[in-house]
């Protein structure tokens, strides 16, 4: 949305503070994907209202979408839009500003001609072609390829909020990867609101192992990272498009899990049990050996009992997972889980989502400890920066991600010259839950990692 307000001739600034008087524009692309993320835009948006009166705020994205009444009321707002985002950034034109560098900004947030946000909440069922871009000084960049969910999962306002299934056509999607290479993107991340359900409703024979092999061997390109994908999604075709690029093709996965007890998997609407979950992250890894996978799990779910709590865990131990996303549950209105008998008290799903978040943290350090002393590639993500980009370091410090995506701090020894987008052999010197730390100069892996 950025690189298209730029094309359109606006100015982007990094905080609405960087302009004294306020930016014409504060653009707020919020989230409702829980009730805490729906009560945060709110709160961004009165709080960004009150900061810069004379700026118009703009609430777009999921809570406007799912919630538009709600979001109409949210004091200071002067437009909200949904998840069309080219139909916000047209919309953009109907909130009075007659030039778009103007220095003087509206005397009112209102908008034009009463008291009500401009309501711009649009159907959805076409891929919007948004402008592919790297973000400023970024190396990584992500490709959007699908739009929409139809699986209907019982606790989820995704469908609400995002629409059926649609894909952008794998020529226009390979062009959009070129494109993103050409502007310095040295990893692709293949990204969808149902990636796995890429192509689906397309008749020319896209797929997402197509767009694999396609990307994979696109010139300069160092990594390409495929985002969450459900379960029952992972297809052989998939697994063989990965393991037949693995040069390029991290060895990295992330598949959500939510529950591992089949009864709540079933209240859920999952398409899967625990032994199906397990069986695909056996498949997974006997196609790319050393495949690390992460998980999402959801824990409190309406009638929810401790030992499906325990189930949970023990699929989550079982399947070595590197890394947990942990959610507690919370109730979305319109959603069929919200109608279920047996809602746990928010402490006692708070609770649980602690204990699992615990784990997860134990799964991640006993992961990086597989490199304490071994040397792994990363990709840097910045150029060195002096005594180190939080400071804990005397020397100049880089920050990179290893193929299984994991973050790893390295000081620089004074005679490598590095930079953003380098591949550098780094040596593990210390592991936490959350990264790694070491130093460049050592001798390259002798297999990636």
């Amino acid at each position: 949305m950025s690189q298209a307000l730029r094309q359109r001739g606006w100015e982007v600034v990094a905080q609405p503070g960087d302009v004294p008087e306020g930016p014409s524009v504060i653009l707020i692309n919020s989230c409702a994907v829980t009730a805490r993320a729906a009560a945060k835009s709110r709160q961004a948006a009165r709080s960004y209202a009150r900061r810069f009166p004379a700026s118009r705020v703009v609430l777009c994205g999921c809570y406007p979408q799912t919630e538009p009444q709600a979001a109409g009321e949210v004091q200071g707002v002067a437009m909200i839009a949904g998840t069309g985002r080219l139909a916000t950034l047209e919309a953009l034109e109907g909130l009075g500003l007659a030039d778009k560098h103007a220095e003087a900004h509206p005397a009112s947030r209102e908008a034009p001609g009463g008291r009500d946000p401009l309501q711009v909440i649009g159907p959805l069922d076409r891929f919007e072609v948004m402008p592919p871009a790297i973000a400023e000084g970024r190396v990584r960049a992500y490709l959007k390829v699908q739009e929409g969910c139809e699986a209907g999962c019982a606790y989820c306002v995704v469908p609400l909020a995002r629409g059926p299934q649609r894909s952008l056509p794998l020529d226009l999607a390979l062009a959009q990867a070129r494109e993103l290479v050409s502007q310095g993107a040295r990893e692709l991340v293949i990204t969808g609101i149902r990636l796995g359900a890429y192509g689906s409703d397309l008749a020319d024979g896209s797929s997402l192992a197509g767009l694999i092999a396609g990307c994979a061997q696109l010139g300069g390109l160092a990594r390409l990272r495929v985002s969450s994908i459900e379960p029952g999604d992972v297809s052989p075709a998939i697994l063989e498009a990965m393991a037949a690029h693995s040069e390029v093709v991290c060895p990295h996965l992330h598949l959500p899990l939510q529950s591992g007890s089949d009864r709540i998997l079933g209240l859920m609407g999952r398409d899967y049990d625990a032994a199906g979950y397990l069986a695909v992250v056996r498949e997974a890894r006997a196609a790319m050996p050393g495949l690390a996978v992460g998980a999402d799990v959801l824990v409190g779910f309406p009638g929810e009992t401790e030992a499906d709590l325990e189930g949970t865990i023990e699929v989550v131990r079982r399947a070595g997972l590197m890394r947990l996303h942990v959610f507690p549950y919370s109730v979305r209105t319109g959603t069929p889980a919200a109608q279920l008998p047996g809602l746990l008290p928010r402490a006692a799903r708070e609770s649980r989502a602690q204990r699992l978040t615990q784990i997860g943290r134990e799964l991640a350090l006993a992961h990086h400890k597989r490199y304490l002393d071994r040397t792994v590639d990363i990709l840097l993500e910045t150029d060195p920066q002096p005594h180190g980009p939080d400071g804990s370091s005397d020397e100049p410090t880089v920050i990179g991600l290893t193929r299984d995506y994991v973050r790893v701090h390295a000081e620089v020894r004074c005679d490598d010259a590095h930079k953003a987008g380098d591949v550098a052999a780094v040596r593990v010197t210390s592991v936490t839950a959350a990264g790694m730390r070491g130093t460049t100069g050592a001798q390259p892996p002798l297999s990636r990692s």
